[in-house]
């Protein structure tokens, strides 16, 4: 058999798409991860100012409550 030596072998590049398509991916779950943890963080100090402005509200109440009761008008 005879070879033909004029022939050029054709290269892959599906190797280097699925190197970026594995980048993109793994960047892709990590600013998923990002945003998750971001969410977690505003819910959670949102949590605690929606507490701390009912704790006000009770307080002020009582105040409001201890002033009249000394015949102190209050405007609240």
């Amino acid at each position: 058999m005879r070879r033909n030596k004029n022939v050029i072998p054709q290269q892959d590049s599906g190797v280097f798409n699925l190197s970026i398509s594995d980048l993109m991916a793994g960047l892709l779950s990590v600013f998923i991860l990002a945003l998750c943890i971001f969410i977690l963080s505003f819910t959670q100090k949102t949590a605690v100012l929606t507490e701390t402005n009912i704790k006000r509200e009770k307080l002020v109440k009582h105040l409001e409550k201890v002033l009249v009761d000394r015949g102190i008008k209050v405007t609240v």
